[in-house]
């Protein structure tokens, strides 16, 4: 389910459907909240988007997830 919400993503991203992409990388932080990986595409994504707090919020939860 991963790797088709990732896909997903990525061609929404392709295709410039922001809000499209957020979703699936949403739903992705949902399924495995500790990937650091997803969690910095989502806030690069919410950045892009003007939504810098949301984006603050995903950062800091991957930092307190690499001091944990």
């Amino acid at each position: 389910r991963e790797r088709v919400l990732r896909a997903l993503g990525k061609i929404a991203l392709d295709r410039r459907q922001f809000e499209k992409a957020l979703g699936y990388f949403e739903q992705l932080v949902g399924l495995d909240p500790t990937n650091l990986f997803v969690r910095k595409e989502l806030a690069l994504l919410l950045a892009d988007n003007r939504r810098f707090e949301d984006a603050i919020a995903q950062l800091e939860s991957a930092i307190k997830l690499v001091g944990s």
